[in-house]
């Protein structure tokens, strides 16, 4: 039985939170949905894209939505225990009596949360053991974009791309042919798997070699043999913003707006450069009504783009909040187009510091990732910065990464040394990850390096940074990075290490338990052209592509450019394929 410990965490929470326009939860209607965040409400809530699902799904016909989240740790204030189930927000209703739960997957590491958040709700987590009674569960964000097989066995459908252009197809046919009016499960399940972006992992069997490895899968008669990922081509339909106002968040004291999607830049290592192509703007206009409609509630505006300084007179949409009485927040500068100092400090208005992601410490490193970034401009960034005003720098960098070598790191030692002893700097924090090969990209073939050269590159980097007091390291433990590679590239088969750690086991342990290695999916190189788990999904970017530009990153050192390949121009070529289905 729920707990009142919980029912009373909801309410309290409910009435903490402003609900701007386009936001609210109209009522239980129709279809009954939740979407689930596999964690806890604060972190959850700072999430635009689990917003933006819910707001498109409370504004269809025929649908309600309500939202869910993992229950806080002990220790927290209000937590309910495991047993007590997994309730709604809005009506304080078990889980299982859904009709369709929506569960939005932004990190690897979350997978065990959604077969947890599962069992919890008295769902039988793996699909082929629920029938008509049980909700049908919904998986999307941008991990089941790149790769769902990891979380195959436990869902019914996944959404491939974003979710604004997917998710009302999938309630069309909820209304039209649903359960209640008679139809099967299966029969549901194949209405599904008919529109487009729309997964059905049931309507495939994977195949394996007799060495073990990933031969592909084998659709059912009926089932397509590629999934297309769907994108929206004009932003300005759909919000995609903190239309949900709550203190309980990691930017509590934000309203946080997408000001565009995508990016061209065609960094190799990165994801969401890839599977979010080509990018995108939304409309000053548009985007003035939506800060018009927060400002009364938050003064600090935070925009959001992988690329913020892309963005077409930038300085123009600047001036504007600064006049409306907005302070900013930038997600993201890059070095290299960073402003004048003028306009940084306009930028930098509610800003104590200022975020660069150089990703490795030599130049020529940076090009074979296809990142244009010189050190000339990293050092002009910085210049910049305290000219206007900025005395603390952020610094991400990647261990590990292909081609790497140990001057690079000390490369990156240099350039953190330096950085720390420009006058006026107060702090330099240094988060170094791990890299970890993500599908979709150019280094999706590439093999992670062993937990011991990992570990080996970040002592290194460490014994040359903490001779600087102005200096701080964080970020990811090398075995944590290489769980998320197996994760990444994986497949079914790590069903039940997921179940074993949903269940409470570590993950070493249940890896151990499984008899599977995760340095077998993450630290090994996959021949170009090999099946891959994720080769019916088309992505965006096109294979050849994937491979040019996988060569171009391992001859760089001798490349004309030094490996360098011009940004994106959306309808002006056709190099990755990603305007094809335009």
């Amino acid at each position: 039985m729920t707990s009142w410990v919980m029912k009373e965490q909801a309410r309290a929470r409910l009435a903490r939170e402003i609900v701007l326009p386009g936001g609210g939860f109209r009522g239980p209607a129709g279809i009954r949905a939740c979407i689930l965040y596999p964690n806890t409400y604060r972190v959850g809530m700072s999430n635009l894209g689990f917003q933006t699902i819910h707001a498109i799904l409370n504004a269809t016909p025929g649908l309600s939505c309500e939202r869910a989240f993992l229950p806080d740790p002990p220790g927290r204030a209000g937590h309910g225990k495991a047993r007590d189930g997994i309730i709604s927000l809005e009506t304080q209703t078990p889980l299982a009596e859904f009709d369709l739960i929506g569960v939005s997957v932004s990190y690897e590491m979350d997978y065990p949360n959604v077969t947890r958040a599962l069992l919890e709700a008295g769902i039988p987590p793996l699909a082929r053991d629920r029938d008509e009674r049980h909700p049908l569960v919904l998986a999307g964000g941008p991990c089941i974009t790149f790769n769902p097989e990891p979380l195959a066995e436990f869902v019914d459908l996944c959404a491939i791309g974003e979710g604004e252009e997917i998710v009302p197809g999938i309630a069309a046919v909820l209304r039209d042919v649903s359960m209640a009016r008679g139809a099967s499960r299966a029969e549901l399940l194949a209405a599904l798997a008919e529109q487009p972006g729309v997964y059905v992992p049931s309507l495939y069997e994977p195949e394996y070699t007799p060495d073990g490895s990933f031969a592909g899968p084998s659709p059912q008669a009926g089932a397509p043999e590629r999934i297309e990922r769907q994108w929206v081509r004009e932003l300005d339909r759909y919000p995609c913003a903190s239309l949900i106002l709550t203190p309980e968040t990691e930017f509590g004291d934000l309203f946080c707006i997408e000001i565009s999607r995508g990016c061209g830049r065609g960094c190799r290592y990165c994801a969401a450069g890839y599977i979010t192509r080509p990018p995108r703007i939304r409309s000053r206009a548009r985007l003035l009504e939506g800060v018009r409609a927060a400002l009364p509630h938050r003064r600090k505006i935070g925009l959001v783009s992988p690329a913020i300084s892309d963005y077409p007179d930038l300085p123009g949409l600047l001036n504007d909040l600064a006049e409306m009485g907005a302070e900013v927040s930038l997600s993201s500068l890059r070095a290299d187009t960073l402003l004048s100092s003028p306009t940084l400090a306009l930028a930098g208005s509610g800003e104590s510091a200022i975020t660069i992601a150089p990703e490795a410490g030599s130049q020529r490193l940076r090009f074979a990732l296809n990142k244009s970034l010189t050190d000339e401009e990293i050092y002009a960034a910085v210049e910049n910065a305290l000219a206007a005003g900025i005395h603390k720098v952020k610094l991400y960098l990647m261990l590990g990464l292909p081609t790497e070598t140990e001057a690079d790191i000390d490369a990156a030692v240099e350039m953190c040394q330096r950085i720390a002893s420009y006058p006026g700097i107060r702090q330099v924090t240094v988060s170094a990850n791990p890299f970890v090969p993500k599908p979709g990209t150019p280094f999706q073939w590439c093999a992670m390096q062993s937990e011991a050269v990992l570990s080996a590159r970040r002592k290194r980097l460490h014994t040359g940074l903490k001779t600087h007091k102005k200096l701080s390291l964080g970020g990811e433990s090398p075995r944590e990075a290489i769980i998320q590679g197996a994760l990444s590239r994986g497949d079914r088969r790590l069903a039940p290490v997921l179940l074993s750690v949903a269940g409470g086991q570590s993950w070493n342990a249940a890896f151990r338990e499984a008899g599977i290695d995760p340095a077998a999916f993450a630290c090994h190189e996959i021949e170009p052209g090999a099946p891959l788990p994720w080769d019916h999904l088309h992505l965006g970017a096109g294979a050849e592509c994937l491979k040019r530009e996988w060569s171009i990153a391992q001859s760089a050192a001798t490349h004309p450019r030094g490996g360098l390949t011009p940004a994106c121009q959306p309808g002006a070529c056709r190099r990755c394929e990603a305007c094809s289905n335009a």
